[in-house]
C-alpha cells in the first residue's frame, strides 16, 4: 500500500488522470445508470367511480348518483375508507382498499356492483371506474 502511495506522489500526472477518470465515471453513472426519484413508485390503493350528470346541481348528484353508489359499495370486501364528493355535473366515490387485500379482486367486485345499478338518471353517463 505504501508503495502505491509513493508511486502517486512521484507521478503527479497519473494521480490527476486517475482523479479525472473517477469524477467522469461518477458523473456518467449519475446521469445514465442511477434512477433518480424523490418518491418511489407504488401502486395506488384507491379506486374511483365517477359519473357525469351534466346540467345538474350538487344536491341532485348526491341524491341520484352518490347515495346509490354508496349503498352498493359500502360493504365491498377489503374496503378501508370511502370518500364521496358531489359537485355540479358529476359525482365521485373514492374507495381505499386495504394493503393486505388483492386490488384486482376488489376492482372486479366494484365493477360488478356498479354495473348492477339500474336506477341512475337516464341523462347520466356511464360510470367511469379507475
Amino acid at each position: 500500500m505504501h508503495s502505491l502511495i509513493d508511486w502517486f506522489t512521484k507521478n503527479g500526472v497519473a494521480a490527476n488522470i486517475m482523479m479525472v477518470a473517477i469524477v467522469c465515471a461518477g458523473v456518467y453513472s449519475g446521469f445514465n445508470k442511477i434512477v433518480l426519484q424523490e418518491y418511489p413508485d407504488y401502486p395506488s390503493r384507491t379506486i374511483t367511480v365517477q359519473v357525469q350528470y351534466r346540467g345538474s346541481t350538487p344536491t341532485e348528484i348526491e341524491e341520484a348518483i352518490v347515495l346509490r353508489l354508496e349503498e352498493n359499495l359500502f360493504d365491498v370486501e377489503g374496503l378501508d375508507e370511502m370518500e364521496s364528493r358531489a359537485s355540479s355535473s358529476s359525482g365521485r366515490v373514492s374507495l381505499t382498499i386495504s394493503d393486505n387485500y388483492d386490488l384486482d379482486r376488489a376492482l372486479d367486485e366494484i365493477k360488478n356492483r356498479v354495473d348492477t345499478i339500474r336506477t341512475f338518471p337516464i341523462e347520466a353517463e356511464r360510470p367511469q371506474i379507475t
